[in-house]
């Protein structure tokens, strides 16, 4: 389960740290790059605030029911955890190539029609997006199979974390080795392997809870 939460975290801290890449890269091209990156790292930060909002609204939801009700809380966000993973595989595979295009012409309207929010809301957007992804995949995991304590569970966060640091950097230096387009496939195909152990750890905890049979009919 520890592997899980690192993949996690990996898997969606490279695709942030991606997306404000591409976002502080291109307003680098701009002659008023400085005013429009403090808007676009306000942005990262409202972003980071979602997701820890969002957190923080799922755990207090879960210490508010209590019994067989929290077992079917947790239950459901397990599988609405596995449901996000694969509709996340699939949207990214409708779009191909298209996540850069798209970021950067939301930025060169913003930016000539010098709407600076417009650079705030984006970088909010995007990394709203992935947090609240991530936030959700943790919990789904965490309902399956429980960490024994908080401090275990940052340590784990904080070397997801920093595998993503790394492997963003070695993307970048040798991009020619490992383009991105492979990195994401190989993730994604890592993505849904999650996603199927989570509908079926879902699946066993319908089973305890009653909800549906277990064994074949005699």
């Amino acid at each position: 389960m520890d592997g899980q939460i690192i993949f996690v975290i990996w898997r969606e801290s490279v695709e942030a740290l991606l997306v404000i890449g591409i976002l502080y890269n291109w307003l680098g091209r701009e002659a008023n790059a400085r005013a429009s990156r403090g808007y676009l790292w306000g942005g990262v930060g409202a972003g980071l605030a979602v997701e820890l909002a969002l957190a923080f609204a799922l755990t207090r939801l879960n210490t508010v029911f209590s019994g067989e009700t929290q077992d079917y809380f947790q239950t459901g966000m397990v599988f609405v955890a596995a449901i996000l993973i694969v509709q996340m595989v699939v949207w990214i595979r409708a779009q191909g190539g298209g996540i850069k295009r798209t970021l950067e012409h939301g930025l060169d309207n913003a930016v000539r029609g010098r709407n600076l929010w417009g650079v705030f809301v984006l970088a909010l957007v995007a990394v709203a997006r992935e947090g609240s992804e991530t936030v959700v995949f943790l919990y789904g995991i965490l309902a399956a199979a429980p960490v024994s304590s908080l401090l275990g569970l940052l340590g784990i966060i904080a070397v997801g974390f920093g595998a993503a640091l790394a492997t963003f950097a070695a993307l970048q230096i040798g991009s020619r080795f490992m383009p991105w387009r492979r990195f994401f496939q190989i993730s994604e195909a890592m993505l849904l392997l999650l996603g199927c152990a989570l509908t079926v750890t879902g699946v066993g905890k319908l089973v305890s809870l009653g909800l549906l049979p277990y064994g074949a009919p005699l």
